[in-house]
């Protein structure tokens, strides 16, 4: 038990160290499972929601700084299930119905804003990931 307080304290100090860095963002998705039945793709759940909101915070110019024309992003992962990663963002960018907020109904929103496949790598030997 005193092990989990310890790496609970130490993602805590890193999440706050990273707050504080003037030019870095983060966005993290959480997912109840609780709610969800055993047929549900988690994995497929956590990474649209991820890449849903990457997109909108690009195509929004939610990020601080300079404000350019036309902002792309690229996703940097740990080593995860690649080519369904893959299939997911290339499916995204042709058919990707949101849920409307306003009621029933879906929005298309296309990731149009991500400019390359996933990139993994492994977290062992990529300081950037790490």
């Amino acid at each position: 038990m005193r092990k989990i307080f310890y790496v609970i304290q130490i993602l805590r100090d890193v999440l706050d160290f990273q707050a504080q860095l003037p030019h870095v963002n983060i966005i993290n998705v959480l997912v109840d499972k609780s709610n969800k039945n055993a047929a549900s793709d988690i994995f497929e759940i956590a990474w649209m929601t991820l890449i849903q909101r990457f997109h909108n915070t690009i195509d929004g110019k939610n990020f601080p700084g300079p404000q350019n024309p036309q902002d792309y992003g690229v996703l940097i992962t740990d080593q995860t299930d690649e080519p369904k990663l893959r299939t997911l963002l290339r499916k995204m960018r042709r058919y990707n119905p949101v849920p409307s907020k306003f009621g029933a109904g879906f929005r298309p929103i296309l990731v149009t804003t991500l400019v390359e496949d996933p990139t993994h790598r492994n977290s062992a030997h990529s300081y950037f990931v790490q």
